[in-house]
């Protein structure tokens, strides 16, 4: 045992840091490394003089990009191209950028109405890029109804509509004019109703209750015409808490009401998943009719079947709005 400890000694002792830093191995690794850092260099700086710099270059024609939305006035790829470029000389504004493709997702979801990048792909063709827009599913209403005690006196009869995509992100108002879209009833979506000027393009609304009913919306967005209802409404106060009171329901102007629950993903313990409840409801027009055209009547599911409530009159807004924060 003791001459194994002597042998172990012995070759422990013999390494030392300036052996190791001058060891054949490692002045080999560090010069390797040093050759291909400057090879990356070299090439990123002097490329354009070695190759055809047309033949890689990103043009507009070379970009394949998801089709925008009409009412989009910016031309992403211009854009693109426009962002990529720097001093001449340079060669970022290529296909052999090795930062291209990164710096093309931090572009594109600096956009605003661009939701989320799905992929981006680079080739000697050109750039394939995959991206969702976002789309206005409904309309806030900012009224003498949504807000019964504060409502400008000026504006008494006239009501605003913000569109909101699927995640509850304001978009312009424009973008909500002449659309036939659902309409989201909460009382004091926004405190004080001068505040909505305030409201940025593309930023979230400051309110959980309207990114739910966003979500709700989101689920009809290509049926909400055949299923006949015209408003996702909350009953819940502002900052209000509870499950007697946290859950949305779906209106039509006149006809069967629907309480739908709570929104895609904060179901209750019990309550069926959104995708039962749309599919209670779908049966159930495709049976009866659009919940516009039938009597006046509520149905609740959220068990994931439609349950028939007691006849009787229809809740009304004014009822329902009634109550002073």
């Amino acid at each position: 045992m003791a001459r194994n400890e002597d042998i172990l000694d012995r070759l422990l002792g013999s390494f030392s840091v300036r052996g190791i830093l001058l060891h054949p191995a490692t002045m080999f690794f560090v010069a390797s490394m040093l050759m291909i850092g400057a090879a990356i260099f070299l090439w990123e700086k002097y490329s354009h003089k070695v190759i055809n710099d047309e033949q890689y270059r990103l043009t507009e024609e070379r970009i394949q990009l998801t089709p925008q939305p009409e009412w989009v006035d910016l031309d992403l790829k211009q854009l693109l191209i426009a962002e990529t470029e720097s001093e001449p000389g340079n060669f970022d504004s290529s296909l052999l950028d090795s930062q291209l493709v990164p710096r093309t997702a931090e572009i594109m979801r600096s956009v605003g109405y661009v939701e989320r990048v799905q992929n981006i792909a680079k080739s000697k063709e050109g750039l394939n890029i995959e991206v969702v827009y976002r789309k206005p599913v409904a309309l806030v209403e900012l009224s003498q109804i949504t807000f019964p005690y504060e409502w400008p006196r000026e504006n008494r009869g006239k009501s605003i509509y913000l569109p909101v995509d699927r995640l509850g992100v304001v978009m312009p108002e424009s973008l909500g004019q002449g659309k036939a879209l659902p309409k989201i009833l909460v009382v004091y979506p926004i405190d004080p109703p001068s505040r909505y000027r305030e409201l940025e393009s593309w930023t979230d609304w400051p309110d959980d209750r309207i990114k739910d009913a966003a979500a709700i919306s989101s689920l009809f967005e290509k049926s909400h015409h055949l299923v006949g209802f015209a408003r996702v409404i909350s009953s819940r106060k502002p900052g209000e808490r509870g499950e007697s009171n946290n859950f949305y329901e779906l209106w039509p102007d006149s006809g069967t009401q629907v309480i739908w629950g709570n929104a895609p993903g904060k179901e209750a313990k019990g309550e069926a998943s959104a995708e039962d409840k749309f599919g209670a409801i779908s049966d159930y027009v495709t049976q009866f009719g659009p919940l516009n055209k039938l009597a006046p009547n509520r149905i609740d599911v959220r068990t994931g079947s439609v349950v028939n409530l007691p006849r009787g009159k229809t809740a009304s807004i004014e009822r329902l709005f009634s109550d002073k924060k």
